[in-house]
């Protein structure tokens, strides 16, 4: 009966330990493996989420109101995170972002396209008004003005603005990798990896601009019309991925971003069940858009000049001439 009793005991004590060898290997796959796998392909949907928009914004000829800021700084926070996966030996981290790195050239490329097509037309379109608009004599009205106009028009041909920010932002990162890797004010591999960390985490502040402006547009309007949910819904799954797998490597720089990541995406879901998701936003007393601005902007230069011909055939009409064209 000892003897049996012993035997179970082993028995007992061997079940519970390859029970525990295979609870660990299944976390050890679920954590290190399955999950940023699945966050590569989340990321590379999200990356790829743009492509539609710029696709459609290039066969209309026109960005409209697509902003094509993020896609420069989309571009430093890939190259940022591929060298923190070089220097951490990461293959997870390089596969989920060099993907990006590359889309986000060509989605940089097709909103500087679409900027210079714009200010081409605009430098087309103020040239031949302001050919039109004669005075009595034939000479130009108000050549001053007609000249500054159609040299600063020329000069925003030379470099669009989606090409000044991506320069700017390769430049950074350029300087950050040459001082980190090259310079040899870093010697450690891990501090290298940790310097690269904690700039790239500094690039994501300003790519989590875009969620805090649609919270704060959320709280402004009452509105949730500009969540776009299948966007919001994909970038917090995917937040939850990396996190886990950042908490398994036990590295702050993965899952610190990314529980800010999802936390704003959960504010968003929070909101999505506050507020209305009716379009019609209802806008404060005297707020404009950006936008608007901008258009109001460009166009008041036309339209006075169009109100000096309204006055000029007013008075060629007073005086017996004829109205200038």
């Amino acid at each position: 009966l000892q003897e049996g009793v012993q035997f179970s005991g082993n028995a007992c004590q061997t079940i519970f330990y390859f029970t525990t060898k295979m609870t660990i290997a299944v976390s050890d796959i679920l954590f290190s493996y399955v999950c940023p796998s699945l966050g590569c392909i989340l990321s590379a949907a999200m990356y790829s989420a743009a492509v539609p928009d710029l696709q459609e914004a290039l066969s209309s000829g026109s960005l409209g109101s697509l902003n094509p800021v993020p896609w420069a700084i989309m571009t430093g926070n890939c190259l940022g995170w591929c060298a923190y996966g070089y220097y951490n030996h990461d293959p997870f981290m390089l596969a989920s972002n060099f993907p990006g790195l590359v889309l986000s050239v060509w989605l940089n490329m097709g909103a500087a396209k679409l900027q210079y097509q714009e200010q081409l037309i605009k430098l087309r379109t103020t040239s031949s008004s302001l050919d039109d608009i004669h005075n009595e004599s034939g000479e130009v009205v108000m050549e001053s003005e007609t000249q500054s106009t159609g040299v600063a028009m020329r000069e925003n041909l030379l470099i669009v603005p989606q090409e000044t920010l991506l320069l700017r932002v390769l430049v950074v990162w350029i300087l950050i990798l040459i001082a980190v890797g090259w310079s040899g004010l870093i010697h450690n591999v891990e501090d290298q990896a940790s310097s690269i960390g904690i700039l790239v985490n500094i690039n994501l502040v300003f790519f989590y601009g875009a969620p805090l402006q649609t919270i704060q547009t959320v709280l402004r309007t009452k509105s949730t019309a500009s969540i776009h949910r299948p966007t919001m819904t994909m970038n917090s799954t995917n937040a939850i991925f990396w996190l886990l797998y950042g908490i398994k490597r036990n590295d702050p720089y993965i899952f610190g971003p990314n529980t800010i990541g999802f936390l704003l995406g959960f504010a968003q879901m929070i909101l999505l069940c506050c507020y209305d998701s009716s379009e019609e936003q209802h806008q404060l007393p005297g707020h404009h858009d950006e936008f608007d601005e901008e258009n109001d902007a460009l166009e008041e230069p036309l339209l006075t000049q169009e109100q000096h011909v309204l006055d000029g055939n007013e008075a060629d009409s007073t005086e017996g001439l004829n109205p200038v064209v």
